[in-house]
């Protein structure tokens, strides 16, 4: 397959392959470097051939499974570049680069001047270049240059994602230990193999075990029932444990208060060394943190299949107009610029997307996530607790509260004390950890947008496919 691909980059990765070693590891090798080029050519647009898409996926790297990304896409190539340039010939040391480092290594330092634009970002992620200018003072070029490091430089993400309820889908998550690492292979085949339409995102742990399952459900009565039966069968045959959680909602914040500019270090806050008793004191906490809203239950609203995929495409296309349109080409819609515009504006206007920022770099790495099967007042105490962390995701559920937070370099003694101090707490039932690696993961959620009956604004299914 790999000779019959044409592209600039393909004769790169035939020399990597000659050199690498042991020879007995070339076949796989080449397996995971043809995904990540057929990868490469799908984010470019160019069209892939039916035997292209015919090509096997691998564990951890599914070609047609990953979402469009072309920060990811970037990365891979200048990665690739660096194996070559270097002469790297470990086949297991070329794996790893491409797999588990794939989210790239950011500069580690911000700025003073970053700084504050990200601060001001992350209380209203919609401000433009002008309102910067105007909020800081600083000439309008001068912002935009910022803007362009922290875009290139730190991989930060602005944009607009879909508020699902506003699509009549309920969002579900499975926090799961698999029975055995073969366990974690046969479930990851499977994803890749059946594509289960209505799975938004599957995740496993640095270690290959824990992980969790995103699910957009149909908000049918008939849909949500059929998925509560079927968890039953993932159960059997995959999970040695398990919680299954409705979110209802999803709160965001960054906070830079702990940031040092000086040294590019975040500093652990007092509050945080003598967790967990510190955080039952009011006085300990900030005063005044802005959490962002992304997902709330509210009433849908009637939409269309470009709609939804409008809705996503920031995450999955670009941000700007024409990222929009090239995004929709993609599923054979042409529009024009006026009209993506016009619908986007619409969307926004009635809540069916919220505006986010997504920080990286300075330190920022892997993602953990803190899964609680917990009453109310613990759920309100994680909420406390993200008010500390640099940037962090609550998620309210039927059954408890998820966090997901980064966690900044040298915070390893401090995660370790509130993942084992957290268990303890009086009204937690349950509690579950996933050690996130960045960027990993598989993503399908959009490719539901064709079940979607516009005439009968109803999701189409059959019983099988949830």
């Amino acid at each position: 397959m790999l000779k019959s691909i044409s592209h600039p980059l393909r004769p790169i990765i035939e020399k990597i392959l000659k050199r690498a070693k042991p020879e007995g590891k070339r076949p796989e090798l080449e397996l995971l470097l043809t995904n990540i080029l057929l990868y490469i050519k799908r984010v470019e647009l160019n069209e892939l051939t039916p035997e292209e898409k015919r090509f096997p996926g691998v564990p951890r790297f599914h070609f047609l499974a990953l979402a469009p990304s072309t920060q990811l896409a970037s990365t891979l190539f200048d990665q690739i570049r660096i194996i070559h340039d270097y002469k790297i010939q470990s086949a297991s040391r070329i794996q790893e680069i491409l797999i588990h480092r794939r989210g790239g290594s950011w500069p580690q330092v911000y700025s003073s001047n970053q700084v504050k634009v990200l601060e001001l970002l992350s209380n209203n992620p919609t401000l433009n270049a002008s309102q910067l200018s105007h909020l800081t003072g600083k000439s309008r070029p001068t912002i935009t240059k910022i803007m362009n490091q922290i875009r290139n430089s730190f991989g930060v993400r602005q944009g607009y994602t879909a508020n699902t309820s506003k699509f009549k889908l309920a969002r579900f998550s499975i926090v799961f230990q698999t029975k055995s690492f073969e366990a974690s292979q046969a479930l990851e085949q499977w994803v890749l193999a059946e594509k289960p339409p209505f799975i938004g995102s599957l995740v496993f742990d640095l270690y290959y075990r824990n992980g969790f399952i995103v699910f957009l459900i149909p908000s049918q009565q008939r849909a949500t029932r059929l998925f509560y039966q079927r968890t039953d069968w993932l159960t059997q045959n995959f999970f040695q444990r398990v919680q299954i959680h409705h979110t209802f909602d999803l709160f965001w914040k960054a906070r830079f208060d702990d940031y040092d500019v000086e040294n590019g270090r975040w500093r652990i806050p007092k509050t945080l060394e003598n967790y967990p008793h510190s955080l039952f004191n009011e006085s300990n906490l900030p005063k005044e943190v802005n959490f962002q809203r992304s997902i709330k239950m509210e009433a849908p609203i009637r939409f269309s299949r470009i709609d939804y995929l409008l809705a996503n495409s920031d995450v999955l296309g670009g941000p700007t107009i024409q990222e929009k349109r090239e995004f929709l080409r993609r599923f054979n819609y042409d529009l024009s610029t006026n009209a993506v515009w016009s619908q986007f504006k619409r969307l926004k206007e009635d809540g069916a997307v919220v505006p986010y920022v997504v920080f990286a770099g300075a330190g920022l790495e892997d993602f953990i996530c803190l899964s609680l099967c917990c009453d109310s007042e613990i759920q309100s105490f994680i909420k406390s607790l993200a008010m500390l962390l640099p940037f962090s995701y609550v998620y309210i559920t039927d059954k408890g509260v998820a966090l997901f937070f980064k966690q900044p370099l040298g915070w390893s003694a401090i995660v370790n004390r509130i993942i084992k101090e957290t268990p303890k707490l009086s009204g937690v039932d349950d509690f579950m950890v996933v050690h996130q690696e960045s960027q990993s993961g598989i993503s399908l959620g959009h490719e539901i947008y064709f079940r979607w009956n516009e005439k009968r604004q109803y999701w189409e299914y059959n019983d099988k496919e949830i």
